[in-house]
Formats: structure tokens, C-alpha cells, sequence
């Protein structure tokens, strides 16, 4: 399967109108492999010509549950769960890896709604990790996003999970490494081309 990390097309652009979401999606129903996308903030947050929370419902008709193309050749759509009030959010368990995607932009204009946001996508992390954390194939955990963030709640997942030896990862598109000092993985993989992740024995690969 392939994770698009969000941050599809420039807001400045494309002006975050309902064909370029639309056009996009179909460019990526023509992959062999299913997707699941993430929204980055140029998709929806740095929109000028609409308010964010118009483009982020454009963006979610258009991305959220596209998965569902590959339905009749993957079981990857039958395991993706969402949240219920942000279904940008996804989570599902492959192969003893618990793969967990976030939309990590900020609303600056809905302070609000974006600690809401925040609030009920740490949630439904936390609700993941509970339902999954006793299942002996469980060996890795590795949460995707468009820029850094949720650290908090990724600590609290491998704090929960120390000695079980299960790597706990974030992947994200900035350029670097935060400088914060966690107890999860670090991955930045801003300005490289499609990278293939391999999970073996538990342990994420990059190749």
C-alpha cells in the first residue's frame, strides 16, 4: 500500500478549489497499490480563496475513503478504521504493525476547532493502541503525518508500551528532525522521492 503524506498541490496555486482535489484523487485511483492520503496545511489550511474548514470538507470528499478503489484486490480497506468526527484520521493493523495516520495542520483561524481536532485525534490513538496493545503479533507502531506533531501523545504510547519491545515511529514531511528529545523515532522525509518502508521483524526499513 502507499501513505501520501499530504501536501498534494500549493493552496497559492491550484486555490484549493473542489476540481483540483477532484483531479488529484482520480491521478492516484490509477495506482496498482491502494492509497490512503493525508491532508497537508497547503491542501487545506493555508487555503486563501475559501475558509479551511470549506477545504477540508472539499478535501475530505474527495480523499477520505479512497482506499475503498482497491476493496476487490487488497484486504488493506477492510482493516482501515477512522475517526468518526476527524475521518482523516485512520488506523489499522497489518502484518503485526499498527499503522496510524494524522492530520497534523493547524486551523489559525478556528483555534477551537483545532484543539479539538488535537484532542479527538490523540483519543483516538490512545483507543487504538488499547484495542491492539495485548495482541502478541503486535511489534510496531508507526504513525504517519505532514509535519511534526502529536509527540505528546506518541510519547504516551511508548511509555505504555515499554517492554514489549514494540518500535513506536513517526514519519512525517518536514525537512529535519525535531529537536526534541523523545522516546519514539524520528523520521523526517521532506524533499525525497517515493520511499518504500519495509517492516521486518518488527523494525521499519528504509529503502
Amino acid at each position: 500500500f502507499f501513505i501520501h503524506l499530504g501536501g498534494i498541490f500549493s493552496a497559492k496555486d491550484k486555490g484549493c478549489d473542489e476540481k483540483a482535489y477532484d483531479e488529484a484523487a482520480d491521478l492516484l485511483r490509477k495506482s496498482k497499490l491502494p492509497v490512503l492520503v493525508l491532508p497537508g496545511d497547503a491542501d487545506w489550511a493555508d487555503c486563501t480563496n475559501i475558509k479551511p474548514k470549506k477545504a477540508i470538507r472539499l478535501w475530505k470528499n474527495s480523499f477520505v475513503g479512497i482506499e475503498k478503489t482497491w476493496k476487490e484486490e487488497s484486504n488493506i480497506p477492510g482493516l482501515v478504521e477512522r475517526s468518526d468526527d476527524f475521518p482523516e484520521t485512520f488506523a489499522f493493523l497489518f502484518r503485526g504493525t499498527l499503522f496510524i495516520g494524522m492530520n497534523s495542520g493547524r486551523d489559525e483561524a478556528d483555534k477551537d476547532k483545532d484543539k479539538l481536532r488535537e484532542k479527538e485525534t490523540e483519543q483516538f490513538i490512545k483507543a487504538q493502541v488499547k484495542a491492539y496493545e495485548d495482541e502478541p503479533s503486535l511489534r510496531s507502531i508507526i504513525a504517519f503525518a505532514h509535519s511534526y506533531r502529536f509527540d505528546d501523545v506518541l510519547d504516551w504510547v511508548s511509555q505504555r508500551l515499554d517492554g514489549k519491545n514494540v518500535q513506536v515511529v513517526l514519519v512525517h514531511g518536514d525537512e529535519t528532525p525535531n529537536n526534541k528529545i523523545n522516546s519514539f523515532i524520528d523520521m523526517p522525509m521532506e524533499a525525497v522521492p517515493p520511499t518504500k518502508l519495509t517492516v521486518l521483524n518488527g523494525r521499519l526499513l528504509t529503502q
